[in-house]
């Protein structure tokens, strides 16, 4: 990958237009250190070249030997670079690095209100631990020196967070089926609002308040509803899976197995919502 940094350090945008043309160089090679030519072109603050290699297929959730991202490495170096990767690179905003820390937290240690704000916007986790079991609203409060806009922000995400749980549990109390006659509009536009938050949150909020519940999931594992233009509502049945691989990776117990074909099926109410 030599002649490739050297002429992203060149900041030699045609000549790295040349060699990726020739097929002299496949975007996504990474160096003995993990390193890719994104990150190169994220460190040097080139978004031109950044861009560029976006729409040649760079990916930007591969992760280098710390686990850091290119968007990790943009906090620290160009706000435009970091709206590009996440807007048209699709960065993952919850990837964590070798020391748990995700790009937001990585942000509020910048103290970056603005980078702070655009993740915050992407619903970027609140709630995932790093490696000594602290959240970013943890870090907040270890800190004196954070920007106050920045823990607004991260508390009322916690807020939204904690009502959506509430919002869910009530409502499964008074409707353990969740059976389409008893869900009204509002409720269903209330939970297709709820549901802009971080599924990752959602499931980790869930599993303390909702693990006396799994009755309740086990019922409605396979409700699926439907929304025609009126607003009323069918059903069918319809067999909700739960992700294999989400499971290994979360080493899932069965109760939030059962949270999670629960946040699958509220998935699919936001999408009818959206539908109507």
């Amino acid at each position: 990958m030599e002649d490739i940094m050297t002429l992203i350090v060149r900041n030699d945008l045609e000549s790295i237009k040349s060699l990726i043309e020739q097929k002299k160089f496949n975007v996504n090679d990474q160096d003995r250190d993990g390193n890719t030519a994104l990150m190169y072109a994220v460190a040097g603050g080139f978004l031109e070249i950044v861009k560029y290699l976006i729409a040649e297929g760079a990916d930007a959730n591969l992760q280098e030997r710390e686990g850091q991202t290119a968007l990790m490495i943009a906090i620290g170096i160009d706000e435009k670079i970091v709206r590009v990767l996440i807007e048209e690179a699709h960065a993952n905003l919850d990837l964590i690095d070798k020391s748990g820390k995700t790009a937001l937290m990585i942000a509020v240690g910048y103290n970056n209100e603005s980078i702070v704000e655009m993740l915050y916007q992407s619903h970027a986790s609140v709630l995932i631990k790093d490696n000594f079991s602290k959240t970013v609203g943890d870090l907040m409060s270890d800190s004196n020196n954070i920007n106050s806009n920045i823990k607004d922000m991260i508390t009322k995400r916690i807020q939204e967070i904690e009502l959506a749980i509430n919002f869910v549990y009530d409502l499964t109390q008074t409707n353990p089926t969740l059976s389409k006659e008893s869900l009204s509009r509002t409720d269903l536009e209330m939970l297709s609002s709820l549901l802009t938050i971080n599924r990752n949150d959602f499931i980790l909020a869930s599993f303390e308040r909702m693990a006396n519940t799994i009755d309740v999931w086990d019922k409605i594992s396979e409700l699926k509803y439907q929304f025609d233009e009126d607003g009323s509502t069918d059903s069918e049945a319809s067999d909700v899976t739960v992700s294999h691989n989400l499971i290994l990776k979360l080493e899932m117990t069965d109760i939030i197995e059962s949270i999670i074909i629960n946040v699958e099926l509220l998935a699919e109410l936001e999408g009818a919502i959206d539908a109507i």
